[in-house]
């Protein structure tokens, strides 16, 4: 039988957590930060190189009995960092043998762009999960998590604390919380002078899904938004969102990360777990898309 999606992903992922298991037994103690250079001297990375290599984040070289590993030197270190864990991500799934799963996606679809797409977007998907995992481990990130007040603040201080990015460090909180919340990242339009909505991360969701939207995906100013973006400060305020037919105002605070064209802002709201509850049992998980 073809593994779905979530069996798919949870094959990834388990395996990636064995990995985890196997370095912290060898380096005798689980604490952050997992380098990905480390999981790479467990698979046999010989080397790894830096260099220019346009949009590409990383490249992996495979030889008969060890791998090279080549990561965009313009890139950030917390960037290259996941690039690095991506790649490993790749040689896990060609050990569990998951490309027969990509291929299945084939027969969904008659037109060959739109295949190799979807087959290319599911197997970048499960390496982005390994990375993750890799990275971030859950239950030691958890660990973290529950020691800190959930904030915009507290999730920067996990990303350094992790070596990861921002980013990275929201979504992974947003997907695991025991305190259920939602990250959303926005982007500044030049022309329209705007603040647009880019994608959104929360409990059960995947990347570039979420059940809990914002009612204006493109804000002019003045706004909270807008000030975050022109500032380093955390702004607080009430926005709207929506589910399904219903519409809510929850707290929200906004933070601003980056500098120039890079330049983003990172939204959080925090959800009560009665809230989350309810509104989990009417939409249901959106896993992988089909």
């Amino acid at each position: 039988m073809t593994p779905n999606p979530t069996q798919a992903r949870s094959l990834i992922i388990n395996r990636a957590k064995k990995l985890v298991e196997e370095l912290v037994h060898q380096r005798g103690h689980a604490e952050p930060p997992f380098l990905p250079s480390e999981y790479g001297n467990i698979l046999g990375v010989k080397k790894v190189t830096q260099q220019n290599l346009g949009k590409l984040g990383g490249l992996l070289l495979r030889f008969p009995k060890y791998y090279i590993v080549k990561l965009n030197i313009n890139d950030k270190i917390v960037r290259q960092n996941f690039s690095y864990a991506h790649e490993i991500g790749h040689i896990l799934f060609s050990e569990l043998k998951l490309g027969y799963f990509v291929r299945e996606i084939e027969y969904r679809t008659f037109d060959p762009l739109a295949r190799n797409k979807l087959q290319l977007d599911t197997r970048e998907r499960l390496c982005d999960a390994a990375a993750t995992e890799l990275l971030m481990p859950e239950a030691i990130f958890k660990s973290h998590l529950s020691r800190i007040d959930l904030s915009i603040d507290s999730i920067t201080q996990l990303a350094d604390t992790f070596n990861v990015s921002v980013q990275a460090a929201a979504k992974r909180t947003s997907e695991i919380s025991s305190e259920p919340c939602m990250a959303y990242f926005w982007k500044f339009d030049k022309l329209k002078k705007q603040i647009y909505y880019s994608w959104s991360s929360g409990p059960g969701i995947s990347q570039r899904h979420a059940f809990l939207m914002p009612i204006s995906k493109n804000v002019s100013p003045p706004s909270t938004l807008h000030d975050a973006y022109k500032q380093d400060n955390c702004f607080k305020s009430y926005k709207s969102f929506k589910r399904g037919n219903v519409i809510e105002r929850l707290n929200t605070e906004s933070k601003g990360f980056g500098i120039g064209d890079s330049r983003y802002v990172l939204s959080l709201v925090i959800l009560n777990k009665d809230y989350w509850t309810k509104s989990h049992q009417i939409t249901g998980d959106i896993i992988g898309e089909g």
